[in-house]
């Protein structure tokens, strides 16, 4: 497990490669990540890069956990 002693790139890096070792979302892992250290998800947020923000967005959007962002109109 890592600790929020890293920065912000380490904790991405090892969110994502959780998910992917574990066959499982990334919002999975944070959100476990956040209950096993009993910390608020909004404590979470200044680890996490953009990159990995995005990716789970479009993570979120995939499993309809969130609508999509295009300004499209059909």
């Amino acid at each position: 497990m890592i600790n929020l002693n890293e920065n912000p790139i380490q904790f991405s890096q090892w969110v994502e490669q959780k998910a992917i070792v574990d066959q499982t979302t990334m919002l999975d892992i944070i959100s476990e990540y956040c209950d096993e250290n009993d910390i608020e998800y909004s404590e979470i947020v200044p680890y996490l890069t953009d990159n990995l923000k995005q990716k789970i967005r479009i993570e979120a959007e995939r499993l309809r956990f969130y609508k999509p962002t295009t300004t499209e109109k059909l």
